[in-house]
């Protein structure tokens, strides 16, 4: 999938950049949005949100994908990361299992920087020789 065959490019530009606004991170200043596309089109927009005891910090990407299900919406068509560096920033490696659990390995993920430049990356390429669901056994012999 390339980015011109994505509708509503401009609003998820918008919706990301604002989620980047709407980002809590007191305490990493590291402020990220994302933007998930679901495989019917709809987007759904989430943004970090950190907390004091640090391992309790929610992605952008996990947050936007919890938006979407809780919208009814399993499938992902693209995911877009919105930054507030310079850097193009790829998703963490939670958040990449998370984005392959409602996608798959063909699944493009835009990275968008401070400066609204767009990169994109294969799923497969951020997580190669991932693990999925097809590893699990059908039946537990617990």
């Amino acid at each position: 999938m390339e980015l011109d065959s994505i509708e509503n490019i401009k609003e998820i530009m918008i919706l990301g950049k604002n989620m980047i606004k709407n980002s809590y991170s007191p305490y990493s200043s590291f402020r990220v949005g994302a933007v998930a596309v679901s495989e019917n089109g709809e987007i759904f927009s989430g943004c970090n949100v950190e907390n004091a005891s640090y391992s309790l910090v929610v992605c952008a990407e996990v947050s936007a994908i919890c938006n979407m299900i809780s919208k009814g919406q399993k499938r992902l068509k693209a995911m877009f990361v919105f930054s507030s560096s310079e850097q193009f920033v790829t998703p963490c490696g939670a958040c990449r299992q998370t984005v392959l659990e409602f996608s798959n390995a063909d699944t493009p993920i835009f990275v968008v920087n401070n400066k609204g430049q767009i990169r994109k990356h294969l799923l497969s390429i951020l997580i190669p020789h991932a693990f999925s669901a097809s590893a699990l056994p059908e039946e537990s012999d617990l």
